[in-house]
């Protein structure tokens, strides 16, 4: 049998569709299947039936097990595990924490709902967002509490505070994947769901492409925590048609298969005009590391013209619509090397931008010069022009005098500082859409809501195939606490209808 090591883990069980339970008291591994392997079935029957193994999926069964259900199956529709939330920045968005505390940061709860309501222009669900909020930082503390802890805080795009907590996702993940192997939670990959079962108003389990063959799995109650749907051609042109220039950074499976298959049995779906492109990416991003957060920092964005075009504090998805509309959709990032080395402190993914500059290389996607007019004629931008744009923002930013606007570092946080100090970098970026973070109608219990706001009994969704928390735009790491809440939330709304 061919072997992927993705990551070590202890007594771990995973299914493949055409590869064999693998069980082992000191490591496993993730199997890519191959056709010698033994042929398994899938369960017909199980309490609960979770349609995703990302961060939601695997929560909500963890928490699930924890409350007494000990019949939950997980479905995964790709040969692997974790879905958008292993290829994450890891950024999680939390208030009123002890890392907070010890660097004298102020925040509360009401301070990070005011921030949500804010960005998202008052058009999220005031519960979702509460308890989004609320069962965040009990997620988290019960993540520190099994031994994974954050690299760094920092204020981040729509934050009135630090409350970016910068995990290594692939550490979460690989917890939560332990745990499930702890309470002996089948992960069965390769195995798409294709249709809720449902009779009499309710939804009894998913009919279940798996070996080659269609089967049913019954269940008393199934979540689906599918992910999004920016990878579907499809679905991008009918909700999101002003995206198809931005890059699509998301995980494989980001197709729109559970948010179709909720509608097919009559869910509501909330938010669908509001998906948008994230800024900062480098021109040919291949994930979600290659994109960096430094105008939160103090770096400036400028089109083609050499100009700055929009108030570099706003949240990164309003700067990814407002890049979308320079001509030929190409902007660049500027920014000196104490804004280079402040980020780098901050943030873990920008180290990974630049720490070659350290090691006097410089990497390729970004142009550097000991003078402005020479970063800037090295990225073919007007040298005069650039020169007298900084010289501008210099003399105006730093007093309140911006006349784009811009008086913070990232919405109210921080202040402007001047762009000073050589070397300077001038980095092309592009807008890609990392999640489409609107979904499925759902209660503050991870309850599906039809058209005529009545719960579907038996179903419940969370993660990125649900809306109503971010409303018309997004703050950084409210999705993966989005994930990891109401996957909480979830699993125990669960537990208490089944027990």
């Amino acid at each position: 049998m061919q072997r992927r090591t993705l990551f070590p883990l202890a007594g771990l069980s995973l299914i493949g569709p055409l590869g064999s339970l693998i069980t082992s008291k000191a490591k496993a591994v993730v199997c890519m299947p191959d056709s010698g392997s033994l042929n398994l079935q899938l369960p017909p029957r199980c309490q609960i039936l979770i349609i995703g193994s990302g961060a939601a999926g695997l929560t909500a069964a963890i928490m699930a097990a924890e409350a007494g259900i000990k019949d939950i199956v997980v479905l995964e529709k790709e040969p692997i595990v974790g879905g958008s939330s292993m290829i994450s920045g890891g950024q999680w968005a939390v208030s009123e924490t002890e890392l907070q505390r010890r660097n004298g940061i102020l925040d509360t709860d009401s301070i990070f709902y005011a921030d949500m309501l804010r960005i998202g222009k008052n058009r999220n669900d005031p519960q979702l967002v509460k308890k989004l909020i609320q069962v965040s930082r009990e997620q988290y503390n019960w993540v520190l509490e099994h031994g994974v802890a954050p690299l760094a805080l920092s204020a981040a795009s729509g934050m009135s505070r630090p409350r970016a907590h910068t995990f290594d996702a692939v550490a979460v993940m690989n917890l939560l994947l332990r745990m499930a192997a702890r309470h002996n939670i089948p992960i069965i990959t390769g195995a798409r769901a294709t249709e809720l079962l449902m009779s009499n108003g309710t939804v009894h389990g998913a009919a279940v492409e798996y070996a080659g063959s269609h089967q049913r799995v019954q269940a008393n109650a199934v979540l689906l925590a599918s992910g999004g749907f920016a990878r579907s051609t499809e679905l991008m042109a009918k909700y999101a048609p002003n995206m198809q220039r931005a890059a699509k950074i998301c995980g494989i499976g980001s197709d729109g298969d559970g948010l179709l298959m909720g509608e097919a049995v009559g869910a509501a779906l909330r938010d669908m005009n509001f998906v948008s492109a994230s800024y900062g990416f480098v021109r040919t991003p291949a994930r979600i590391s290659d994109m960096t957060l430094i105008y939160y920092a103090g770096g400036i964005i400028l089109n083609q013209a050499g100009k700055r075009f929009v108030d570099e504090s706003l949240s990164y998805k309003e700067l990814g619509t407002a890049s979308l509309t320079e001509p030929g959709y190409s902007t660049y990032i500027l920014f000196d090397d104490a804004m280079r080395r402040e980020q780098m402190r901050q943030r873990p993914n920008d180290w990974r931008l630049w720490h070659l500059i350290d090691q006097g290389r410089v990497p390729d996607y970004v142009y550097k010069a000991d003078s402005i007019e020479d970063a800037a004629a090295a990225a073919g931008l007007n040298p005069a022009v650039v020169t007298s744009t900084v010289e501008e923002y210099n003399r105006l930013a730093p007093h309140g005098k911006d006349p784009l606007g811009r008086t913070s570092l990232s919405s109210g946080w921080g202040t402007p500082q001047e762009i000073k100090s050589p070397p300077f970098f001038i980095m092309p970026a592009v807008a890609a859409v990392m999640g489409t973070y609107c979904g499925l109608t759902i209660t503050p219990d991870a309850e599906v809501l039809n058209q005529k706001k009545q719960i579907i009994p038996g179903l419940y969704a969370a993660g990125e195939v649900t809306g109503g928390f971010h409303g018309a735009s997004y703050i950084t790491g409210t999705a993966f606490a989005k994930a990891h809440a109401f996957g909480r939330i979830a699993g125990m709304a669960m537990a208490r209808r089944l027990l």
